[in-house]
């Protein structure tokens, strides 16, 4: 967002909402493999836009770095709230990514989520 700008532009709106669509995927196939054994079938498609997330959270942090020409945030709650999100968009697919790696060696995970 530029300074004199009241709203963010379009690659910022696109990588927001998607990321947002994306998110709420991974939570319903994850709920939904939970409650009903034979949705497992969702695995799949959820480790594809598991990995999706991590590219596109990705092109967010370097899209947030190269153009930081909005506002900072005012509030010290604010920013620390901004940064833990971002640490949270890399993290969480991290995690997925490594577990998954593990599962292909045949070790066994630190907890037993019941999904493998």
């Amino acid at each position: 967002m530029m300074k004199n700008q009241t709203t963010y532009n379009r690659t910022a709106r696109y990588l927001h909402w998607g990321m947002a669509l994306c998110y709420t995927v991974m939570f319903a196939t994850e709920i939904a493999w939970n409650m009903n054994d034979s949705l497992k079938f969702l695995m799949n498609p959820h480790r594809a836009i598991g990995i999706l997330l991590l590219i596109l959270t990705l092109f967010r942090v370097i899209w947030a770095i190269t153009h930081a020409k909005q506002p900072p945030a005012k509030s010290l709650t604010a920013k620390l709230g901004h940064r833990v999100l971002y640490v949270l968009m890399l993290a969480v697919p991290i995690v997925g990514v490594v577990r998954q790696a593990g599962f292909a060696q045949g070790n066994q995970p630190l907890i037993d989520l019941g999904i493998a």
